[in-house]
């Protein structure tokens, strides 16, 4: 699909470039410029993890900043959450890796 065809849809074209940009970059999208470009997925849907494109749009996924490896607290050393919330983050991981695109495509047309 071009970012013509997704601009006629209702989508803002510069949103959705720089989206599907994202995508390219973290492998779950092919890029063809020119007459008949556009994008497609690399992988089949049932092979691309929901919590791979919820990473690529947001970043590494957690509910506190301070169990990423680039963030570091302070009080790491004393704090009796921070063990909590990386098991917290481990699951919540988990739980989207046990999802794929062709799931969450499944669940759109059921709410249709």
């Amino acid at each position: 699909m071009s970012l013509t065809e997704m601009a006629q849809r209702g989508m803002p074209k510069a949103f959705m470039a720089q989206i599907a940009n994202n995508f390219v970059q973290a492998g779950i999208l092919t890029s063809k410029e020119g007459r008949g470009g556009g994008y497609t997925l690399k992988s089949k849907p049932d092979q691309i993890k929901l919590r791979q494109v919820l990473e690529a749009v947001e970043g590494e996924l957690s509910p506190v900043m301070c169990v990423l490896a680039v963030r570091r607290c302070p009080a790491e050393s004393i704090c009796g959450q921070r063990v909590m919330m990386k098991k917290v983050t481990s699951k919540i991981g988990a739980v989207l890796d046990s999802f794929s695109v062709a799931d969450f495509i499944k669940g759109w047309s059921i709410g249709k």
